[in-house]
């Protein structure tokens, strides 16, 4: 991202608020809908005041990155100082399927309550090459839940 930020501009300085309401504010004022975050289709009309820096290098990655960047330059990471209790906090597991049929792996999940997904692996694949499978997958999960 060198082309978009100063050298001394610190990451700190790209913080927002540690609560995920944070994130959903920056979902609708960058993309406007969870349909259009998920797409990476940012509002065009999307502005801020130039005197913000770490607001207007960010919009220069949002609107600017998408030729070099993949969607993980627009993604929100939340991070917690607390621990997180999985069990309540997930919904949903997307596996291989080599690992989803794993006794060890399905029945534990399985007993969480949890949806559990699986999509074929081929051998000597490389995890890229399942990207938009699992991609297809989580948005089939997040209109099954209402999120898109």
């Amino acid at each position: 991202m060198d082309r978009f930020l100063h050298p001394y501009m610190p990451l700190f300085d790209f913080l927002l608020a540690p609560e995920p309401v944070s994130a959903g504010r920056l979902v609708s004022a960058v993309f406007g809908t969870n349909d259009s975050f998920f797409r990476n289709s940012p509002r065009p009309e999307f502005q801020v005041p130039p005197s913000n820096f770490e607001a207007d290098c960010y919009r220069h990655i949002v609107l600017e990155g998408i030729e070099d960047l993949d969607d993980r330059g627009t993604t929100p990471e939340l991070v917690f100082a607390d621990k997180i209790e999985l069990r309540r906090s997930v919904k949903a597991v997307i596996l291989p399927d080599v690992l989803a049929k794993d006794p060890e792996i399905h029945t534990p999940l399985d007993s969480y309550g949890l949806d559990i997904y699986d999509y074929p692996l081929v051998s000597y694949s490389r995890p890229v090459e399942s990207h938009f499978t699992v991609r297809q997958i989580v948005e089939s999960i997040y209109r099954r839940y209402g999120w898109l």
